[in-house]
């Protein structure tokens, strides 16, 4: 996907509250892997892992098949796919999340919080609700950092989601053009803070 992306070390984006790139974990046991041989798996796919991301889907599913995991993936509206999480139907989602706003409590609750979570279903935890509810009390960014970090561990841990990657966004510009920031969460420019100067 190029410089589209770049590679998820955890949930959380750079530029918030909790990054931080972890040191590399060991590559799985090769008895991890045989116990994978002939696991099948329900999977559904975002809309745009069926268009954006379709070669890097492929891609996956490859590696998953080459492990002995059989895939059995349902492609969905977008409707359809909030349903069927809804339900739990499947064993795995392959979604895509864009932060409304740069915070990491409500990135991390509105994907994983038991009640209000996307995926509550799939793989919600009430270590990570406590976690999330200190964040949210908690005004000094100086002690959410540690709590977002012990998020991502519990993540990691309890290998609740793995995250791929964090889409990036990009803005050419003038010279003379400043003021331009942009945002990890939407509006991505704001364009009212934009002026030219001679």
């Amino acid at each position: 996907m190029g410089r589209l992306v770049i590679r998820a070390h955890g949930l959380i984006p750079p530029g918030l509250l909790g990054y931080e790139v972890p040191r590399r974990s060991p590559p799985p046991e090769p008895g991890e892997q045989a116990r994978l041989r002939d696991l099948p798996i329900q999977a559904v796919l975002h809309p745009a892992f069926v268009n954006q991301y379709a070669r890097f889907w492929e891609s996956l599913n490859a590696a998953f098949r080459k492990l002995g995991v059989n895939v059995v993936t349902r492609h969905a509206t977008r409707a359809e796919f909030l349903e069927i999480l809804r339900e739990r139907s499947v064993d795995l989602a392959a979604l895509r999340r864009i932060a409304l706003y740069p915070d990491v409590s409500g990135l991390v609750g509105s994907l994983l919080h038991s009640e209000e979570g996307l995926l509550a279903g799939l793989c919600s935890s009430p270590e990570i609700d406590c976690l999330l509810e200190q964040g949210r009390r908690e005004i000094d960014p100086a002690l959410r950092h540690p709590i977002y970090r012990q998020i991502e561990e519990t993540i990691a841990r309890e290998s609740l989601l793995i995250p791929l990657f964090h889409e990036q966004t990009y803005r050419f510009a003038q010279p003379t053009v400043k003021g331009l920031r942009i945002s990890v969460s939407v509006p991505e420019v704001r364009y009212e803070e934009l002026y030219t100067s001679d």
